[in-house]
């Protein structure tokens, strides 16, 4: 009589078979993986800019002017910027510190301590906490510096500052250059917000050819 021994677990060949169709399954949902991602992370890039801008454009409506954190913010939604609209009951901004306890308001003691960040922001600070540590507080980001890459990813704004119901090169001062096609061109409303996409990077800083990842708030036409 057979040991039944013998007629227990795999054969070193139907083990390899079976590795052979889960590699062959990995590499075909991968990509659709990673596109379904990146389509999801979009669309709440753009839900982000979308609220924002709202939330800024509602807030000149109630104030009749521009809060001084907003002015003096560079153009980046900072915390300051974020508490500034967060306390008027105009943005829902969900911030925790180190060790997980969500917090009832904004201010620097947050982990997501600089302000608004796109999905792709989200992502590097779930992964790396050090990303956090690794950031100066306050600096403006740039393209050159690895340490900043956590702020690269800060949603950017500008905003009418002649109160004429548009944005266009005369409205230029404390929050940097309009992001506009040409000098010439100009946004109805109060308010622009986007994102720089994945990279953090706006690839043409005057706006005039923005990557197909960037959100933004307006219609960005010719």
């Amino acid at each position: 009589m057979a040991d039944d021994r013998n007629r227990c677990g795999f054969t070193l060949t139907e083990m390899l078979v079976v590795i052979g169709i889960m590699g062959i399954l990995m590499a075909v949902l991968l990509p659709s993986y990673f596109y379904v991602q990146q389509i999801a992370r979009q669309s709440q890039a753009q839900r982000l800019v979308s609220n924002a801008a709202t939330a800024l454009t509602v807030y000149l409506q109630r104030e009749k002017e521009w809060h001084k954190d907003i002015l003096d913010s560079q153009g980046y939604f900072d915390w300051k910027v974020c508490k500034v609209l967060y306390e008027a009951g105009l943005l829902d901004v969900t911030m925790k510190t180190k060790d997980g306890k969500v917090l009832n308001n904004v201010d620097d003691t947050s982990v997501d301590k600089f302000g608004l960040l796109d999905p792709w922001g989200q992502a590097l600070l779930r992964r790396s906490k050090e990303a956090l540590e690794e950031t100066d507080k306050g600096a403006v980001p740039d393209d050159d510096d690895p340490k900043l890459s956590l702020k690269k990813h800060l949603l950017q704004f500008r905003v009418d500052l002649d109160f004429d119901g548009k944005i266009d090169s005369r409205d230029d001062g404390p929050l940097g250059t309009i992001p506009l096609r040409n000098n010439n061109s100009s946004i109805r409303g109060s308010a622009m917000v986007w994102s720089r996409g994945p990279n953090g990077k706006d690839d043409d800083p005057k706006g005039r050819k923005y990557p197909h990842q960037n959100r933004l708030s307006w219609a960005f036409g010719e």
